[in-house]
C-alpha cells in the first residue's frame, strides 16, 4: 500500500490518498483526494503548496461551529470553504469549554470511542450530513477536494474509510491508512495523557483520552459492523442512506481516474 504524506509544517496529519490501489490492481491519481487534521497553523510555504501544486478546489470541514470559532482554518486561495459538521455540538459532550470546573465536567462525559463511529453512521442527522460530505466531493471534477476535522482521525476516518471502500480499495489497506493518523498522533496523545494525569491524578481519566487521540481498530470496525447490520454491505449503506447508486459511484470513480499501479 502506498500512501503519501502531504509535507504540511502547520498541519501533521495530512495525506494525498493517491497511490492506493484497489481491487482491480489500478492506482487513485494523486492530487485529487486529500485528508488532513485542522488547517489553523498553515503558513506561507503550506498554502502555497496547497494552492498550487495540488490545487485544492474545496475543503470540506467536518468541525462543529464551535471548534471552527476557535480555530478557523487559513484561507487557501482558489479554493471554496464548506462547512458540514457530522456531529451535534451536543453529542457524547462534544463541547469547547474552559475553566476547570468545566474541564472536569468534560472529562467525566468523554464519548466511548466505539460508539461515537457507531453513532456516525446511524444517527439521522450524521447521515444527512455525511450524504452532503459525498455530494461535494462528487462534483468537484478540477482540481483537489480536502476534507478534514479537527485531528484527521474520527470524522475525517470515516469519510476517507467510506470513500476507499467505493473505490473498491480493500478492508485491510483501508484501515492501514486510517492507522497512518498515530504517525501523527502519538505525540499530542502522550502529552494529553500527562496533562489529565496531573489534573485529575486518575489513570483511568488519562488513559481514556490518550485513547481518544489514537486511531484504533476497534473503533472503525464498531463503525463497519454496524453499517453491515442495518445495510448487510458497505455498498447498499452508501446507496441507501447517502444517494450514492451506481451511477453516482460510476461517477465518483471516473474522478479518482485510476490508473495502472507502479510495480
Amino acid at each position: 500500500m502506498k500512501t503519501n504524506r502531504i509535507p504540511l509544517r502547520g498541519a501533521d496529519n495530512a495525506r494525498d490518498l493517491g497511490g492506493m490501489v484497489n481491487a482491480s490492481g489500478q492506482a487513485i491519481t494523486s492530487g485529487r483526494f486529500l485528508r488532513s487534521n485542522c488547517l489553523q497553523h498553515l503558513g506561507r510555504q503550506d498554502i502555497a503548496l496547497l494552492a498550487g501544486e495540488y490545487r485544492v478546489a474545496r475543503i470540506i470541514d467536518f468541525r462543529t461551529a464551535t471548534e471552527v470559532r476557535d480555530k478557523p482554518d487559513v484561507t487557501i486561495p482558489g479554493s471554496q470553504w464548506i462547512h458540514i459538521p457530522l456531529l451535534a455540538e451536543s453529542t457524547f459532550g462534544i463541547t469547547h469549554e474552559t475553566g476547570n470546573d468545566q474541564r472536569a465536567s468534560l472529562l467525566d462525559r468523554l464519548p466511548d470511542m466505539p460508539d461515537l463511529y457507531r453513532h456516525i453512521v446511524t444517527d439521522a442527522y450524521s447521515l444527512s450530513q455525511l450524504k452532503r460530505v459525498f455530494l461535494e466531493i462528487a462534483c468537484e471534477a478540477e482540481g483537489a477536494v480536502l476534507w478534514h476535522c479537527t485531528e484527521g482521525k474520527d470524522r475525517c476516518g470515516i469519510v476517507t474509510a467510506l470513500l476507499l471502500a467505493l473505490l473498491e480499495v480493500d478492508e485491510a489497506a483501508i484501515m492501514a491508512d486510517y492507522l497512518q493518523t498515530n504517525l501523527a498522533a502519538k505525540k499530542r496523545a502522550r502529552s494529553y495523557f500527562w496533562k489529565v494525569f496531573i489534573f485529575t491524578r486518575t489513570l483511568t481519566k488519562a488513559r481514556k483520552i490518550r485513547r481518544m487521540f489514537l486511531a484504533d481498530p476497534t473503533y472503525l470496525q464498531a463503525a463497519w459492523t454496524a453499517i453491515r447490520q442495518r445495510h448487510g454491505s458497505i455498498s447498499a449503506f452508501m446507496a441507501a442512506e447517502l444517494g450514492m447508486g451506481t451511477d453516482q459511484v460510476a461517477a465518483l470513480r471516473l474522478l479518482a481516474e485510476h490508473e495502472p499501479a507502479q510495480p
